[in-house]
């Protein structure tokens, strides 16, 4: 089973859903509230919506080593406390060269797939 299969069914590899694997938000009722793009996984952030004066780059690109690059239109960075990987935010349209693009109206975290 190769991962798109993995990626369009929600189940991984003993049939466990994604959701889980990730720890990623899941509506029943709904279906899942997270999106894909090539790499990257983006999870909603509300919080941020509520942030007044955001400070974002624009028209940045997610690059993951041996993967074509996503280019976000706004991406923001949050480093906490000075320690580790800073917390990566997109929103807007969201680019990638082999998949439709995705128009995110609120902010969601970047991680990376598995």
């Amino acid at each position: 089973m190769d991962r798109t299969h993995l990626h369009h069914s929600r189940l991984g590899e003993f049939g466990v859903p994604l959701e889980i694997v990730y720890g990623l938000p899941y509506d029943g009722d709904s279906g899942r509230i997270w999106k894909r793009c090539g790499e990257w996984i983006l999870v909603p952030a509300p919080r941020l919506d509520r942030c007044a004066g955001l400070v974002y780059h624009r028209d940045e690109p997610l690059v993951r080593e041996g993967a074509l690059p996503c280019v976000a239109e706004m991406l923001h960075r949050e480093v906490r406390g000075g320690h580790g990987a800073a917390r990566i935010y997109v929103r807007g349209r969201i680019e990638h060269p082999d998949r439709a693009a995705l128009r995110l109206e609120s902010w969601y975290r970047v991680l990376a797939d598995l």
